[in-house]
């Protein structure tokens, strides 16, 4: 090959510096074109352009839920094996024309919605019930994008919240950001847990409204609302502390010298009325389910509604003060998270120095001080003195979910601080924020050549303590480029909404297990087609049937998820009639009449193999059971339900010939001819039955009794007696007729017309109320 020759290389340098210099103006001119695009786009659409970009922020955020579709969100503990099954019934009630109110797929059934947390009262349950389903099933990805999407309503609440408090979009942006994924909402694995937080922003954005004097009791009464609604959500905890929340401040203003408290006390009592209100279909069957069940609290023994949660499990589900290391390091493995992330307490610091003279900063400074300080009450004497003296605290059995008000509150301190940041309203504290930075990123590395004690028992603890300093340096970065103005005010924005994510997303998602690291023994494979061998062979034996589900074996609710009657199950409270029996007991299962049971041996003597499922599974009969109905013509009265469980535990007792009812039973005729009872219609709420009777006497169902279950005989109402400690029984007359059962609960009726009054009496309100009222108290922010 010949050599090029000089002036030809010369010429070819030249040509190309040319193109180069071309090129670059070319990229130049876009990059303009672009930044002018999204200047007049950003400038004609502000709002809805803000919020997709929280949308993608989110979305960002849970990238593994998202895009990536490799990990199994519902294998982590109690989705899989509870929640997803809680939604399953509903959804397929819901394709059969109704709310599902009664659960009978466990335990002989018990009310849905009076359990609270499968949140049958929460509108955001039916954003994922509306979903198309597979093969009759909830969809796991569907599940995934629902959840993420809890988490953007939060951001999108939060956002509201702060652009009502006068914050810029770039600090609403940023503060909506922190509240979802930081470390409450962004690591709490519960959908209805989470579900009844996202609503504290709407509620404090109103209520303040309220107290600045703008349309003061309309505005008061909508905040009772978005409570009411946090109450509906699907577990009482996050609502409760919220409530607390309020009274403080309620109180607090009361000793404010400049507040009339007159006008507060008016005020206070629309917000909580209508909160009251609203809840009522809640909160109804609720009351009426716990005054008849028995919960797990974690203690040595699970309580009824009259015995007091031990304060031990308080103690043990509160947050340690060294805990509050993982307020900077991710990796906190209890049921809530304190991660705020060097990020955000940068922001919060630069909000309480620089605004603390306006009441916003130190209402919301004092209020996550206060709900930290309950968080921790194993350590606080104050938290055990309101468990003594607050009616029902001691429900709320886990202090630490109380950082759900501390990420709150810290939230609309982050966008204080961030547009006190952006506006450089104080150059020098933001340069002072940085040098600490620095120091913290280089302590940081420092401190991991001796390797400390308090980051070897985190997972990957190293790491991410490591991470938190990288993200330290560049956060010191940034605020160095931008006080010397290196860098603008949209640059800004998204370093610092980068860093945000780089932060957090060491916590959020962190331990979703990856769909290669599943077994033949995790719940998800058994959730999703692993064991569907196993309810089609069920499916196809004479029914109604009822089985037993060995708890080691299978541990998800069998029952709920397939639409399969099942004794036994995952839940975290039951009737207590069932309770009391035990339904593992022998007699339990052939007084319930569960014919089959499913688990990898036998259970109980005298059971015959039927059936080997793709899991190793089997399916064996339970010989010598009760049918789902029969009937008796004998009454033995008992003084109360723990006489009867004495009777029958003896092991002479005979379903058959008799049946135990409490002290007033009904006379009942004997007769040799046999009684003839048909099921004709069956489905979860309702059931009816053609019965021949050759004297009068008693139609016994083994199916929970409980209130709100009414009967009707050719049309005429009949009475329900809980007979056998736990089960129905209705007086039949001699002849044939039509026996109907169907679960009318009153509680959630009277609930319901309450709850629509108490919507309709704030909306109301609200639109009456169309003037301003007294200011209580100047709720200045930095901007006024």
């Amino acid at each position: 090959m010949l050599a090029s020759k000089p002036e030809t290389r010369t010429q070819t340098w030249i040509s190309r510096k040319a193109t180069g210099r071309l090129e670059r103006s070319i990229l130049i001119q876009m990059r303009g074109a672009l930044s002018d695009y999204f200047k007049r786009l950003s400038a004609k659409y502000p709002g809805p352009l803000a919020i997709l970009v929280l949308l993608l922020l989110v979305a960002c955020a849970f990238w593994k839920l998202v895009f990536a579709q490799q990990f199994a969100f519902v294998e982590t503990p109690d989705i899989a094996q509870q929640v997803v099954p809680w939604l399953q019934v509903q959804a397929a009630a819901l394709r059969h024309g109704h709310i599902a109110l009664w659960d009978p797929y466990l335990f002989g059934g018990q009310p849905l919605v009076g359990q609270m947390q499968p949140g049958v009262t929460s509108p955001i349950t039916y954003l994922l019930l509306i979903l198309p389903l597979r093969n009759g099933q909830l969809r796991p990805e569907f599940v995934n994008y629902w959840f993420v999407l809890i988490h953007y309503l939060a951001a999108l609440f939060a956002y509201w919240l702060l652009r009502d408090l006068q914050c810029s979009r770039t600090a609403s942006v940023v503060g909506g950001l922190f509240f979802a994924i930081s470390g409450f909402n962004g690591n709490t694995i519960w959908p209805q847990i989470a579900a009844s937080g996202i609503w504290m922003p709407l509620i404090f954005l109103f209520f303040l409204r309220s107290l600045r004097g703008l349309r003061p009791f309309g505005n008061a009464a909508v905040a009772g609302i978005f409570l009411g609604v946090s109450w509906l959500s699907g577990h009482h905890q996050v609502p409760l502390f919220v409530t607390i929340a309020l009274t403080g401040i309620v109180l607090f203003l009361l000793f404010h010298k400049a507040v009339s408290r007159k006008a507060l006390l008016l005020r206070s009592t629309a917000l909580f009325g209508a909160a009251a209100l609203t809840s009522a279909v809640q909160m109804l069957p609720a009351v009426e389910y716990g005054h008849h069940a028995i919960r797990w609290v974690e203690a040595a023994n699970p309580v009824d509604w009259k015995t007091k949660v031990p304060y031990l499990v308080h103690e043990n589900n509160s947050l340690r003060p060294a805990d509050l290391l993982h307020a900077v390091i991710p990796g906190h493995t209890g049921i809530s998270n304190p991660l705020v992330g060097v990020v955000a307490i940068s922001f919060i610091v630069l909000a309480i120095v620089l605004t603390f003279e306006t009441l916003l900063t130190r209402l919301f400074a004092v209020l996550a001080t206060a709900a930290l300080l309950f968080a921790m009450a194993r350590h606080n004497i104050f938290h055990g003195l309101l468990y003594a003296l607050i009616p029902f605290l001691d429900k709320a059995r886990s202090p630490i979910m109380a950082l759900s008000v501390v990420h709150f509150s810290l939230t609309v301190l982050v966008g204080f601080g961030v547009d006190t940041f952006l506006q450089q309203i104080s150059l020098p504290w933001t340069m002072r924020v940085a040098k600490y930075l620095a120091l913290f990123g280089i302590s940081v590395f420092v401190m991991l050549l001796f390797q400390p004690e308090f980051i070897r028992h985190i997972d990957r603890g190293e790491d991410r303590f490591a991470m938190a300093g990288v993200v330290g340096l560049l956060l010191a970065v940034v605020c160095v480029c931008w006080v010397s103005h290196r860098i603008g005010r949209g640059g800004a924005a998204v370093l610092v909404c980068a860093l945000l994510l780089l932060e957090l997303g060491n916590s959020v998602g962190f331990n979703y297990p990856h769909t290669e690291q599943l077994t033949k023994k995790s719940v998800l494979s058994k959730l999703t087609g692993g064991t569907q061998d196993i309810a089609d062979f069920l499916r196809k034996r004479p029914g109604p049937i009822r089985v037993e589900v060995r708890y080691d074996d299978l541990l998800f609710n069998f029952g709920d998820w397939y639409g399969i009657d099942a004794i036994s199950g995952y839940l975290p409270s039951v009737p207590d009639g069932i309770y009391k029996m035990g339904w593992w007991d022998t007699w339990v299962l052939t007084m319930y009449g569960v014919g089959y049971t499913v688990s990898y041996a036998p259970t109980h003597e005298n059971q015959t193999e039927l059936f080997t499922g793709s899991t190793g599974l089997k399916v064996f009969a339970n010989n010598n059971v009760m049918p789902r109905t029969w009937s008796v013509h004998q009454i033995q009265n008992i003084k109360d339900l723990d006489e009867g469980v004495k009777i029958m535990h003896d092991g002479h007792f005979d379903f058959h010939s008799r049946a135990l009812v409490v002290a007033g039973g009904p006379n009942l005729e004997q007769c040799p001819a046999q009684d003839r009872i048909n099921l004709s219609y069956r489905d979860s709420e309702y059931f009816s039955l053609n019965v021949d009777m050759a004297c009068r006497g008693m139609i016994v169902v083994s199916d929970t009794a409980f209130p709100g279950w009414v009967a009707t005989i050719d049309g005429n109402p009949a009475r329900i007696y809980e007979t056998d400690v736990s089960i129905r029984g209705v007086v039949v007359d001699r002849g044939p007729h039509r026996v109907v059962m169907a679960y009318k609960p009153a509680s959630v009726y009277l609930g319901l017309l309450i709850t629509l009054a108490g919507l309709l009496g704030a909306l109301l309100l609200y639109w009456l109320n169309k003037s301003d009222g007294v200011r209580l108290i100047r709720l200045k922010t930095q901007h006024e």
